[in-house]
Formats: structure tokens, sequence, C-alpha cells
């Protein structure tokens, strides 16, 4: 999650240290790692980079930290804050080819659960939770299955395909035979693809 100045917050977390002969390595894949990608391709500037001073947890040791800063120039900014449930209802639906914005969310929850993380924000992101799963609830029963099938790809390039042939409607959905409420997405056409074969 991207930080943005606020007064008298604080944000715990672990920090990620490497050798100075992984370092440029180390930089080059966290940058790519939390560098969002649209559908098309093109990089979202929604964070900026920066080394920020961290304290470390015996209070005295500062380090500096290669940090996530939201990136206020973006077109994707919002500088008003939502409440939680405009937020939740976002989340709810919002999905792009590294996944549902609920499993980002669900993500960042577990790991602040299993790291005992508690800060500033961990009661928010605990309030926003269970509100996203209220408004999943509650989504209509297409948009709902085709969230819980996406959610089930396991690859860019099957997200990628199952958000393209859903904007051309060229998308179906399938029960499965093994469970009564399951459900898959299946392309109504055939993808073609190039092979490529290294030697």
């Amino acid at each position: 999650m991207g930080l943005k100045p606020c007064e008298d917050c604080f944000v715990k977390g672990y920090m990620l240290m490497a050798g100075a002969n992984k370092l440029i390595s180390f930089i080059e894949a966290f940058i790519k790692r939390e560098t969002p990608i649209s559908v098309d391709g093109t990089k979202m500037d929604i964070y900026t980079y920066d080394f920020l001073p961290v304290i470390m947890s015996d209070g005295k040791t500062i380090e500096w930290a290669l940090t996530c800063v939201v990136n206020s120039n973006s077109q994707f900014y919002l500088p008003m804050t939502l409440s939680i449930k405009q937020q939740a209802e976002i989340i709810s639906q919002a999905y792009g080819i590294n996944g549902t914005n609920f499993q980002y969310l669900h993500n960042t929850l577990h790991t602040y659960r299993r790291l005992s993380l508690i800060d500033t924000f961990t009661g928010e992101i605990e309030e926003l939770y269970a509100a996203v799963l209220i408004y999943r609830k509650y989504l209509n029963k297409h948009e709902r299955q085709w969230l819980e099938s996406f959610e089930k790809l396991t690859t860019k390039d099957e997200r990628e395909l199952a958000i393209k042939l859903r904007k051309t409607n060229n998308i179906r959905m399938r029960q499965q035979k093994l469970f009564a409420r399951a459900y898959s997405i299946e392309p109504t056409v055939s993808a073609k693809y190039n092979r490529m074969v290294s030697v």
C-alpha cells in the first residue's frame, strides 16, 4: 500500500534487506512487483518510490528504506478520502490483470494478521474487509459468479484473456458438474496463440 502524509499516523511493517552485491537487482524486482500494469500493458503511475527514514524496532536506530509513496499527480489519485462504504463498493467489483481488488485487500489483511502488525490503519483495513464481504454478497448473481471464477485464474495471461473476452461479450459462465454452485469462465471464441520454440 502506498504511503501518504498523515498527521499522528504510523505504519508498522517488516523491512526486507539485501546485501550490497544484490542491491540493484533487489530494487529493480521491488519496483517491478509494486508497479501496477493496466490491461493494455501500460504502467500505471500510482506510486513513486523514495528512500524514507524508518525507525527500527529498538526505537532508536534509523535505516533508510525504499518505500512506495502515493503519487498525488497520478490520474488514479483521489484527493479526497472515501468512506469505508464507498471504498467497499468499489473494491467489491474491481479487477485487473493482477486479480481482483478484493484479493489484494484479502492478502494485505492476511499479511497484517500473519505478521501481527498493528498500526494506525489496522482497524480500518479490518472494517473495510468486512464491508467488502457484505457488498460482494449482494452483487447480482452473474457478477458474483464472474468475480469468483476470475479469482480462480492463476496467471496474468488467463486474467488478461478473460478481461478482453468479457469486454467483447465473448465469454459465458458454465456450471461445472463437480459442484452445483461452482462456475468457470469459458471463452465463446477460440483464442489463437503463437508458439515459440527455443533451441
